[in-house]
């Protein structure tokens, strides 16, 4: 049998390593979880034309290892899903899709339709008990089916209460077989009160907390390019409308190229410091400035993307965090974090190189 490709979840803790692409928020489904609320009625795309060339630029200078699309519903728009594989192909990188498979109804069909997509290195299925009101069971195996046939990295994702096994996993078991469920990945995520998840009682499971949330994000690693072309440095879109002022949104690729934006954001303190140290670091940073009491002061206990969109939200948070993480003592922190966690070293190199000249100047 051929040996399936890498799949793309090997880079997600390095920096920029794959280049998330939504290429449009329309679906042709309406789950009651969706935390960015698509639907089939919206309309808007991503246009590709400009940004195709930016991104070809980005991988063959080695930055990009791989290219995540998603939605929405990327395959309404499946010309354009083509042209992405096709250049994926080209450039000898990794290329995933997320999908409802909504398309799957046979196996043959599913297999025709994989087969007509060189370059797709793997099928990152979305399945759960609120896809399942419409989509069924049998089409998650018909695309899993066809996608192993085809040699392709085949994942799903499924969104439950907490994050636990339910019944619909157990039944996605049984519905696969045991051949086919030691072959695919099956991972599970909780559903949470964002977008139409607002309005499930089984989405706000997390005890709340005054203490901040505490963990590294390595969703910061991820930009991922959203309708209009700007680039956002976390794979987060369900956050990117409240913190579109933020240091989040790196710069737009009708005006900047990929390079200067992931240079930006190689440099940004705030971001580091999110991926490094983790958002509980410029709360408390924030806290000990005297600024706590513009914090919501509650979060979900285990909910770190709370917390930062919390702070991103606010203009006058990230605006004070520049200032704040310009003294001394607090890039050191993230410097040597960054070089601890992730063997980067190029803003501890940097601070050296500041401290010598102060020190001979």
């Amino acid at each position: 049998m051929k040996k399936p490709p890498e799949a793309i979840q090997k880079y997600f803790d390095t920096l920029h390593g794959i280049l998330g692409i939504y290429l449009t928020n329309k679906c042709n489904v309406t789950c009651r979880h969706c935390c960015v609320n698509s639907g089939p009625q919206e309309d808007g795309k991503l246009e590709l034309d400009h940004l195709v060339p930016t991104i070809v630029a980005g991988a063959r200078a080695g930055i990009i290892k791989g290219l995540h699309i998603s939605g929405g519903e990327p395959f309404i728009y499946l010309s354009d899903v083509r042209v992405l594989l096709g250049h994926a192909k080209e450039l000898e990188i990794l290329a995933g899709v997320n999908t409802n498979v909504s398309w799957a109804k046979s196996r043959d069909r599913a297999e025709t339709l994989l087969r007509s997509l060189p370059g797709l290195t793997q099928l990152l299925i979305s399945t759960d008990t609120y896809h399942e009101d419409f989509i069924p069971l049998a089409n998650v195996r018909h695309a899993v089916e066809a996608g192993l046939s085809l040699g392709l990295v085949v994942q799903i994702a499924v969104c439950t209460p907490g994050g636990r096994e339910t019944d619909f996993v157990a039944r996605l078991r049984d519905c696969l077989g045991e051949r086919l469920s030691g072959q695919v990945d099956i991972g599970l995520n909780a559903v949470e009160p964002v977008g139409r998840g607002r309005d499930l009682e089984e989405a706000h499971w997390r005890k709340v907390s005054r203490q901040f949330p505490t963990g590294r994000c390595s969703q910061v690693n991820r930009p991922i390019i959203l309708q209009g072309g700007d680039l956002f440095a976390c794979c987060n879109s369900c956050v990117s409308e409240t913190c579109r002022s933020s240091p989040l949104n790196l710069g737009n690729l009708h005006y900047e190229t990929v390079a200067e934006n992931f240079e930006k954001a190689d440099k940004s303190h705030i971001l580091q410091a999110i991926r490094a140290l983790g958002p509980a670091f410029l709360g408390n940073a924030l806290v000990e400035a005297g600024l706590g009491q513009e914090l919501a002061g509650e979060y979900g206990e285990g909910d770190i993307c709370g917390l930062c969109s919390d702070i991103m939200s606010k203009p006058s948070l990230t605006k004070a965090l520049a200032t704040i993480l310009s003294r001394r003592e607090h890039q050191q922190a993230i410097a040597i974090a960054r070089a601890a966690v992730f063997g980067e070293t190029s803003m501890l190199r940097d601070l050296m190189a500041t401290r010598q000249a102060g020190e001979t100047g």
